[in-house]
């Protein structure tokens, strides 16, 4: 939306050039004078000659845009707003005549009231909506916040019905969280504004259910299980949201009872979207907890056929494989996932534990060196490399571990007790 003067009067003559209706004798001379006189830059001539026009046929929208055009060549600028303000009265749904007093409102200072004229030009032009829509998709693409939620939350304005604008903005309210978060870190106002943003993220979840019951991104994006519960009353079939429900379920330390429910909602889902890749993930998952282990292990190979490389699917194979002491069939899944995230710790780690049950147990140290790398201080990783050490008898290297975490923390008993196994096997 542009403010300067000349703007302001190329799109006034768009306006009355659109709208040039065919006149009788007189008043079209009269116009032609207002228009010879208009480049002559005689601007009181040209007003003259327009209220001749208008005298002739009130409702000639071109006489009144050009009596707006002179206003603001005559910095007359409340009296353009009010020229074009009987434009609009005229033809109420003239785009451009919004438009040009946004533009107009905007020079005056008046935001609230040129962000209004600017949303009714948007929503009867859909083509400049759909420019909006793609600049505000383009900012949060580019995880510019602050700009995208400024652009999305207008596309809400403009398009108040459209339950994907309000859920776009939520995402990214939603995704803003550690932006503001850090920003206000020990600010006075600190948890006023994460308490806003919490809650402005989900008014524009709520509205784009309002706008759409049936709208499934809007319930699962709140990660909350009265909003899950909420969009099942509205689709008891939505796989979904019955994965969702059982994946919030198995916090913890689940009973032998959640664990059924659970499994009971991953059936569901399986049953009406049999291409669920997530779905048999995380019945995988519940399987694991139930020590259904074959019926896990048969779950991921089935996500892994709908969905090949899923690294989620990857690691719990490891898990499982873990669990069942098949140390050398977890290693090959952990080293399949490091292979898509090779900067992954906890996947790491767990590489490197199984690689000690292995009979070369050398290879798992330069895993375990990397872990090191990253984190010099981790007293679990030098711990696990003191054992790796001993257990290869190679002791100094191992004590001088154990010298590291008894630095760290002098009383760790895990050290303590390592550096006597060291100190006897080398006597």
């Amino acid at each position: 939306m542009r403010s300067s003067t000349p703007t302001l009067v190329s799109l006034i003559l768009l306006m009355s050039m659109a709208a040039a209706p065919v006149l009788a004798d007189d008043a079209q001379t009269h116009l032609q004078k207002a228009k010879v006189a208009a480049a002559q830059q005689n601007w009181d001539a040209a007003l003259t000659e327009l209220d001749a026009t208008i005298a002739i046929d009130k409702n000639n929208i071109e006489a009144h845009s050009g009596r707006a055009m002179m206003l603001v060549k005559k910095q007359d600028l409340q009296g353009a707003i009010t020229e074009i303000g009987r434009v609009l009265e005229i033809d109420p749904k003239n785009a451009d005549a919004y438009s040009v007093r946004s533009a107009l409102y905007q020079q005056t200072g008046d935001k609230a009231k040129a962000k209004d004229d600017y949303i009714a030009f948007l929503r009867l032009s859909p083509a400049e909506a759909d420019k909006l829509q793609a600049a505000a998709q383009a900012a949060a693409d580019k995880q510019d916040w602050a700009n995208a939620a400024n652009l999305w939350s207008l596309v809400t304005e403009v398009r108040p019905g459209d339950a994907k604008a309000h859920y776009a903005l939520g995402m990214v309210l939603k995704n803003s969280y550690y932006t503001v978060f850090m920003n206000s870190s020990g600010q006075p106002n600190f948890q006023e504004n994460l308490d806003k943003l919490k809650a402005d993220t989900k008014a524009s979840f709520d509205a784009a259910i309002k706008a759409d019951p049936k709208f499934a991104p809007a319930y699962l994006a709140q990660d909350d299980p009265e909003a899950i519960a909420q969009g099942l009353k509205q689709m008891p079939d939505n796989a979904e949201l019955l994965v969702a429900r059982a994946q919030m379920s198995l916090t913890g330390i689940p009973s032998d009872d959640i664990i059924k429910a659970a499994l009971s909602d991953y059936d569901h889902a399986i049953k009406v979207d049999p291409k669920n890749a997530n779905a048999f993930t995380s019945r995988a998952g519940a399987y694991l907890w139930a020590k259904k282990y074959d019926l896990a292990l048969a779950d991921t190979k089935r996500a892994l056929e709908l969905k090949p490389n899923d690294y989620e699917t990857i690691v719990l194979r490891g898990l499982l494989y873990g669990d069942l002491y098949d140390y050398a069939h977890q290693a090959a899944e952990n080293e399949r996932a490091l292979a898509i995230k090779p900067n992954d710790t906890v996947t790491s780690y767990n590489y490197f534990t199984a690689l000690t049950h292995l009979p070369e147990k050398a290879r798992a140290l330069p895993i375990i060196s990397k872990l090191i790398d990253g984190e010099p201080a981790s007293v679990l990783y030098l711990s696990s490399r003191a054992q790796l050490y001993f257990d290869l008898k190679e002791y100094g290297k191992a004590a001088a571990d154990v010298d590291k975490v008894l630095t760290i923390e002098a009383d760790n008993k895990q050290a303590l007790d390592l550096k006597t196994k060291i100190a006897a096997a080398q006597k």
